[in-house]
């Protein structure tokens, strides 16, 4: 969890700094590429050095998801409805954090053989 945080503390300046360069979207767009990159990989991680790697690279491309996607809120709808916004997001993502683990363990355990 610590190499995690940090990177994502590093994330959040970083690619902040990128979307203003590139635009909110694009870095948005290779933050969630990045952080979906890192987590197919992350069952050949079976290593410390390998997990050390697998956690900086999706610490990274989530502080950046973290840091962008307000901006990119206010950009596209405007800065009265960021909170109720960001917030829908969140809450969205929410019922997907709550029921991916469940829905992937049970088809983990009706389809690995015993």
């Amino acid at each position: 969890a610590g190499l995690v945080s940090a990177a994502s503390a590093v994330g959040r300046i970083f690619l902040g700094i990128v979307g203003d360069r590139v635009g909110y979207m694009n870095a948005l767009i290779l933050c969630i590429s990045g952080a979906a990159l890192a987590m197919y990989a992350w069952p050949l991680a079976v290593t410390t050095p390998a997990l050390a790697l697998f956690a900086l690279v999706f610490g990274f491309c989530c502080g950046g998801f973290i840091s962008l996607l307000p901006v990119l809120i206010s950009s596209l709808w405007g800065t009265k409805t960021v909170a109720s916004s960001y917030g829908l997001i969140l809450f969205a993502t929410s019922i997907g954090n709550l029921l991916g683990p469940v829905i992937f363990g049970t088809v983990l355990d009706v389809t690995t053989p015993r």
